[in-house]
């Protein structure tokens, strides 16, 4: 980046004393007399800089210059290329700023915007005709990312006719996906890419693909979730539950719950334990310096703990989160609180935390051990291992605030904060571009991408006596009455088709010609009957959200059904503020999410 020392100095990165580490750093390879990639990068500049012969010695061995990709080149490299090119200026650069998604390995877009300025008689030659994807497809992606500011104005458009519109998949809530995508791939006779932001979003869905026997393939998949500060955190605290009196467990963990206990507390209560052979929470309650907060903390953790072991693995993981408060200590340190949700996704339907270890010890051997094929339909990527690359049909999971993208446009207060914004609408565009002939997005509760993208797609105009104009209404959370399997719920619908939660854990993929045949009969009943039957006013509904709303207080914890657990922060009237570990500070209409059953 070619930073100075004061710009190093006050450079904001999520490590502690960065700079301080730089310094030591860079001493010890200068002691060492070693030189990392970068150092090649800067000592390459300042010796052609110091040194006019060797600078044309080069100059002359290489004349002309053509670079490709350039919106991924960093600026370093590109003060090495400008003094190359030199006064002839034989220079010839491809690029394209729209797909410059590699800002966290100091890719330099802005040099293709300031081309013409630092090459004096410079040309920039557009090419706007998009080969690879429909003409809807090319559309919608030429219109989002044309709401960037930072980029050349230009029109991509299709040489291609037109095909399939884009298509959105309505859910329920973000869980839903993977259900949608697993009947999906059951019957996928053609090349398909689920693009994600981050690889755990894909886990949840190798873990399905793995109990059903469905085919898939990986692109460069790493496992660093597994080795993950909270993965971690959380797996301890499971084995701690089964081993009260281990000592390195106890001092990993002792100041994560929020209890204020010293480090001199927690090894005195390690000691007392080797001597009586108790568990170290019991003898920590009886230390004579925790009183107070934080002798209620251990108390209430002494009594958590040991009922870990016989919850089962989801119980389990809420009990650390909420009841034991670790939720909190992630909150504080700004940890990545969506690790919580992958776990938690794993975790569904595991009998106790023993086997839940086992489970992903084993999906992480699965993953290191993953071998792909070409017959398989199925390709899950993240979409900047994704660049450059098409596929026939290409579903993008969890493009939801916070995941893409990382920061809201209401966040933007520095011109850094909206280069990184403008990044993650980059990434959105470049996710869209590759997909040939047929596009998906999911419509999930709190997805800005997505509904930005909704706004730009044509809708189909239905006059109101027409036959199908029911399709433009939601069907999510409608009951169905099936023949064979009962009673179920629609939890996601695109278009005429909808996926069907059923009693015992079934789903079915249904289209609605399917579901019609497939229906079971109504019951019939004479009209008085039919009167008898009607609801009544529910004035008892109405009294039981009253006194469910008088207890929202500021400070307490409610569960939303799509937010999961947050901290309430304000209550004016049916107005509530609450902040949500993983989707930041939402404001809610009580009377509407109690209607709905969003908050349970």
């Amino acid at each position: 980046m070619m930073l100075c020392d004061e710009e190093i100095e006050h450079f904001e990165a999520h490590v502690e004393k960065l700079s301080e580490l730089y310094r030591r750093y860079q001493a010890a390879l200068h002691e060492r007399r070693l030189m990392d990639y970068d150092d090649q990068m800067s000592y390459a500049l300042n010796i052609l800089r110091r040194s006019p012969k060797l600078l044309e010695h080069y100059r002359a061995q290489f004349r002309y210059l053509c670079v490709d990709e350039t919106q991924d080149t960093s600026r370093v490299q590109h003060e090495i290329i400008k003094l190359l090119a030199g006064e002839e200026g034989n220079l010839f650069m491809v690029g394209d700023e729209d797909q410059s998604i590699y800002g966290f390995r100091t890719a330099y877009p802005e040099a293709l915007l300031r081309f013409e300025q630092d090459h004096p008689g410079a040309r920039v030659l557009l090419m706007e005709e998009n080969y690879r994807s429909t003409p809807e497809i090319t559309r919608l992606a030429d219109h989002f990312i044309a709401r960037n500011i930072s980029r050349h104005e230009k029109s991509m458009h299709a040489v291609r006719l037109s095909g399939a519109p884009v298509r959105l998949v309505s859910v329920r809530e973000r869980e839903t996906q993977y259900a949608w995508l697993l009947e999906t791939a059951r019957s996928c006779e053609r090349e398909t890419a689920i693009l994600f932001r981050n690889n755990d979003s894909a886990l949840p869905l190798i873990d399905a693909f793995e109990r059903a026997g469905i085919a898939y393939n990986c692109r460069n998949f790493e496992d660093t979730f597994f080795n993950h500060r909270i993965v971690n955190d959380m797996h301890n605290v499971l084995l701690f539950a089964a081993a009260p009196t281990d000592e390195a467990l106890f001092m990993q963990l002792y100041y994560k719950f929020g209890a204020p206990i010293t480090k001199a507390s927690a090894q005195e209560a390690v000691r007392r334990s080797k001597c009586s052979g108790q568990p170290i929470l019991r003898e920590l309650i009886h230390a004579p310096d925790v009183r107070g907060p934080a002798q209620d903390i251990a108390i209430d953790l002494a009594e958590m703990l040991p009922q870990l072991p016989a919850d089962s693995a989801e119980t389990a993981l809420h009990r650390i989160w909420d009841g034991m408060h670790y939720g909190r200590y992630v909150q504080q340190k700004k940890l990545d609180a969506g690790k919580y949700f992958i776990l938690c996704q794993l975790a569904k339907g595991v009998e106790n935390p023993v086997a839940y270890l086992d489970k992903l010890a084993g999906l992480q051997r699965t993953i290191s051990q993953h071998q792909n094929s070409p017959a398989n339909k199925f390709t899950l990527s993240t979409i900047h291992s994704s660049k450059g690359l098409e596929y026939d049909r290409v579903y993008l999971l969890d493009v939801l605030n916070g995941i893409l993208p990382s920061v809201s446009e209401e966040e933007i207060k520095t011109a850094d904060d909206r280069k990184l914004y403008e990044e993650e609408r980059r990434l959105f565009y470049v996710a869209m571009t590759r997909a040939k002939n047929e596009l998906y997005l999911f419509d999930c509760p709190d997805a800005d991408f997505t509904a930005e993208a909704q706004s730009l797609l044509p809708s189909p105009l239905w006059e109101e006596d027409e036959l199908f104009s029911s399709l433009s209404q939601s069907l999510i959370g409608k009951r169905y009455p099936d023949r064979e399997f009962g009673l179920g719920v629609i939890h996601a619908q695109c278009g005429e088709h909808c996926l069907v939660h059923f009693p015992g854990g079934r789903q079915e993929l249904l289209t609605l010609a399917e579901m019609l045949s497939r229906r079971a009969a109504p019951t019939m009943v004479n009209r008085e009957e039919a009167k008898a039957r009607k609801p009544k006013a529910n004035t008892s509904g109405r009294q039981k959200t009253a006194r469910r709303k008088s207890a929202i207080k500021p400070g307490n914890s409610i569960k939303h059904r799509s937010f999961g657990v947050g901290v309430v922060q304000e209550v004016n009237g049916d107005i509530v503020t609450v902040n949500f570990p993983e989707y930041g500070t939402r404001k809610l209409v009580l009377s509407v999410s109690f209607e709905h059953g969003m908050l349970v």
